[in-house]
């Protein structure tokens, strides 16, 4: 029924020929304030030590970590949810982030713990005008001509070849990972090609400059160069969070692509279709996501409702930590648990901790009529 629902609402961008839905303001759709709460602010931010191992090898890469703001201002309960793979990286943003000091959030004045909290931490040996190598570029262009003359053996080997090549800078691994994606929709795997998509963009150097009121003449040009890139890059993602009906991340998706300057014609279209997801989030149907650990010690999934339950557990569940703006609580879990979250407990996140490869689907329940409670 969800699904058919956004079936409905499609439309057509002109920047590529993918159908698109999107959702409402963020700050709509989670609970919203009852007290007048200020976030914790950096006293001291150590930027990480680039790795030996990674340097020598002038590799380039990334982590993003979730970590906990006490309220005496340390940094606990750090985790990695998604990194380019290398060790080093990992091991450095671990150790860094617990060295970082926060003057602690409050709640009407008094210190609180900040129990949500998400940071990517880059690793960049060059400035954002560096090209790929020559033989990565040749190789790449070899795979664009096998695409353009649907040679499926060619595009197979030349994928082979670009999965294993020895990747050491940003900018290629941006460009590996969109071809990963296409070999994944090639071979219809929407899964893993919205994961070469999502790892793409953590490589791109959209925040560099996005952000950026002034810019020069130079600056600008390369702005619009990378606007043109990311664009049906993000767009190809929405469409894949869409169809798997992740609208948490869409929110996100599409925020990055209403901040492009390049796809503004878009932009209306968009902000229509914002509306149509909002009323699905606000609605009484049961929004369903399935999850998969794979081989990952936690997945996380961002909260649009205050109830949900766990359904369909193939494998096993060790717990469930719930992180939100100002609350943090771990629980067991089991077929039967259901959670009713406070309205107080505001931006929720959960991450799932389990054996390798179990897979779940999360519920998303409408608002109860009566009564509450935090479940089992």
């Amino acid at each position: 029924m969800l699904r058919t629902t956004l079936q409905r609402n499609l439309f057509i961008l002109s920047l590529t020929i993918l159908p698109i839905n999107v959702y409402a303001q963020e700050n709509l759709l989670l609970s919203q304030k009852i007290s007048t709460i200020v976030d914790a602010k950096p006293i001291s931010k150590f930027a990480p030590k680039y790795p030996i191992n990674e340097a020598r090898k002038g590799k380039e890469g990334w982590v993003v970590l979730s970590y906990v703001v006490e309220s005496n201002g340390k940094v606990s309960n750090a985790i990695i949810e998604d990194s380019s793979g290398s060790r080093g990286f990992e091991k450095e943003s671990l150790k860094i982030v617990k060295r970082w000091k926060f003057a602690p959030a409050t709640e009407n004045g008094t210190p609180i713990t900040q129990c949500k909290n998400t940071v990517q931490m880059d690793f960049k040996m060059h400035n954002i005008n560096i090209g790929v190598s020559k033989k990565f570029f040749k190789l790449y262009q070899s795979y664009l001509s096998a695409l353009k003359n649907n040679n499926p053996s060619e595009i197979s080997e030349l994928l082979d070849k670009i999965a294993n090549f020895k990747i050491k800078l940003g900018i290629e691994s941006y460009y590996q990972q969109l071809a990963l994606a296409q070999g994944a929709k090639l071979n219809e795997q929407p899964k893993k090609q919205l994961a070469h998509l999502n790892k793409a963009l953590r490589f791109s150097s959209e925040k560099e400059l996005l952000n950026k009121e002034k810019l020069t003449a130079k600056q600008k040009e390369v702005r619009t160069r990378i606007e043109k890139n990311i664009a049906p890059v993000l767009h190809q993602k929405l469409v894949l969070e869409l169809e798997a009906v992740q609208l948490a991340n869409a929110i996100k998706t599409i925020d990055r692509l209403l901040a492009l300057e390049v796809n503004a014609k878009s932009h209306d279209a968009y902000r229509s279709q914002r509306q149509s997801i909002s009323q699905i989030i606000g609605s009484e149907q049961h929004i369903s996501v399935g999850l998969d650990l794979e081989d990952k010690e936690t997945i996380s999934y961002k909260l649009l409702r205050n109830n949900f339950q766990l359904q369909n557990i193939n494998g096993r569940l060790t717990k469930l930590d719930l992180r939100c703006r100002n609350q943090r609580h771990i629980y067991t879990v089991n077929d039967r648990s259901q959670w009713s979250i406070p309205e107080s407990w505001q931006a929720c996140s959960v991450y799932f901790y389990g054996e390798d490869n179990t897979t779940f689907t999360i519920v998303e329940l409408p608002k109860p009529q009566n009564g509450s409670g935090l479940g089992n």
